[in-house]
């Protein structure tokens, strides 16, 4: 709990299936040591580019936790080009642009509600993630 609240992090709510990673973070903290593991979401539709906007995220977190400057310059350099592909892989499909049209207004549409005073409708995250199912499960048919 420390290291969740002296860095702003999150923890997490997965329960399913683990990894390595898993597992020694869990061996470590039964141990007594703390840990944290980091991730950084990329669109489900760029998965497959690697992404240096997500390397730099985790690069900063991590260096940031340990007290030491971020060394992201040569990954800095790429994200334009990471962009420029990410632009041209979406303009190549017109489901796809319309698909991503959707969830950004469905996001949008969430922040107004966080935005506002009252308390947050965490139905429309649940409509995000039924559209984002149902839009892998149309494109798995096509294929």
């Amino acid at each position: 709990d420390d290291l969740i609240s002296r860095f702003d992090l999150e923890r997490s709510r997965y329960e399913g299936p683990t990894g390595i990673v898993g597992v020694v973070q869990h061996a470590l903290t039964n141990a007594g040591f703390s840990g944290a593991s980091l991730w950084a979401a990329v669109p489900g539709y760029a998965a497959q580019v690697p992404s240096p906007k997500a390397a730099v995220a985790l690069i900063e977190k991590a260096s940031g936790m340990m007290g030491t400057p971020a060394p992201t310059g040569g990954l800095n350099a790429n994200i334009d080009d990471y962009d420029a592909r990410i632009e041209a892989l979406i303009s190549d499909d017109d489901d796809l642009v319309i698909h991503i049209e959707q969830l950004e207004s469905i996001v949008d549409d969430i922040n107004d509600d966080e935005d506002s005073s009252g308390p947050i409708d965490l139905s429309e995250s649940d409509d995000l993630l039924n559209e984002v199912e149902r839009f892998l499960r149309e494109r798995d048919n096509e294929n």
